[in-house]
Formats: C-alpha cells, sequence, structure tokens
C-alpha cells in the first residue's frame, strides 16, 4: 500500500464529532467531550484557560495539549500525558508534532495526523478519528512495561479570541496490546 492510499484509508475514519459517533465510542472519548462541551458555555470554543486539570485528573495521561503556532513548526506539543509519552517511547513535550507523533513510522501516517489537526483549525469543530495505531516495538523496561495502542482519538478545539484555534486538546483511547 503507498502512502496516498494509506492516507485515503484513514482519512475515511476523520469525521465530525455527532451524537451517533459518540455513542459509540469509549467512555473516556464521551467524558472528555461532555467536558468540552461544559466548558464551552455557549462559546464556538472554550479558551485554553477554561481547563481545569484537576477536573480531568483521571485523562491526562492519555491527553496531548497541542499549540497552534503561526509560524512553523505550526503544530507543538505543550503537554504530553504520561500514557502518551509511553506509547511513543520518548517525551516530544516542545517538539513539532510532525516527526514525533504516535505512527510516525508508518509511511503515510505524517500527513494524517497532521491532517486531523488541520481539521480542528479549519472547521473550528472536535475531529473524531477510529484508527488503530501501535507505538513502536520498544524493548520492555520500567519506561516502557507493556505495549500500547491507539484505538480512537478526540481532538478539540480552544481559542483565546473565538475565531482562531490556538490550543488543540487531542484525547487518545489507549488500550495494552498485552
Amino acid at each position: 500500500m503507498n502512502n496516498s492510499e494509506v492516507e485515503t484509508e484513514l482519512e475515511v475514519r476523520r469525521r465530525p464529532v455527532t451524537p451517533d459517533v459518540l455513542a459509540s465510542s469509549a467512555q473516556g472519548v464521551r467524558s472528555m467531550y461532555a467536558y468540552w462541551e461544559a466548558k464551552r458555555s455557549g462559546r464556538l470554543m472554550p479558551s485554553r484557560n477554561d481547563i481545569d486539570p484537576v477536573e480531568i485528573a483521571r485523562h491526562l495521561p492519555s491527553i496531548c495539549i497541542v499549540e497552534v503556532l503561526p509560524e512553523p513548526p505550526h503544530l507543538r506539543y505543550r503537554l504530553v500525558g504520561t500514557r502518551q509519552v509511553q506509547i511513543r517511547g520518548h517525551d516530544p513535550t516542545g517538539q513539532a508534532v510532525a516527526g514525533h507523533h504516535i505512527g510516525r513510522d508508518i509511511g503515510g501516517m505524517e500527513r494524517v495526523v497532521i491532517g486531523n489537526y488541520e481539521a480542528v483549525i479549519e472547521t473550528r469543530a472536535p475531529v473524531y478519528a477510529d484508527r488503530e495505531i501501535a507505538g513502536p516495538d520498544l524493548p520492555v523496561t520500567s519506561f516502557t512495561p507493556r505495549s500500547l495502542k491507539i484505538k480512537a482519538s478526540l481532538f478539540l478545539p480552544f481559542s483565546g479570541d473565538q475565531r482562531n484555534v490556538d490550543v488543540i486538546l487531542a484525547y487518545s483511547d489507549l488500550v495494552d496490546c498485552t
């Protein structure tokens, strides 16, 4: 399968968040969407300042907060949860999303991952992606006690000015492969 075929196959799995999507998604995805929705308070998007880590403490290991920048690298990890670090085998905090995303070793995957973020930025609305992606094969250590994979991801937009997405909270439904 070439890169174009991989991207086409995966893009089909990117979709807006609807009641049907939520009904068939994992509890963590539903919970994070409900949290985002409550923080909107009638606005198009909540602000980054609306995120209270205490309120989502049980989800923090599976979250990435990505900063949207006007200049390259355009997307940069600002916070990466412990299970997100575990599945990558390294902590990409402060690094560009390009080259540090899960599945970076899979041909065509970078375009798909960046496309998920771009869809959120363009639509200013949540995006759900239900493609399974396994982390790299890593030796089992105290840092990587077991293999993980993503079952699905939810990308949630945040904005300080209600016009431009400046932060995206990505929550991944991570499961053990072992």
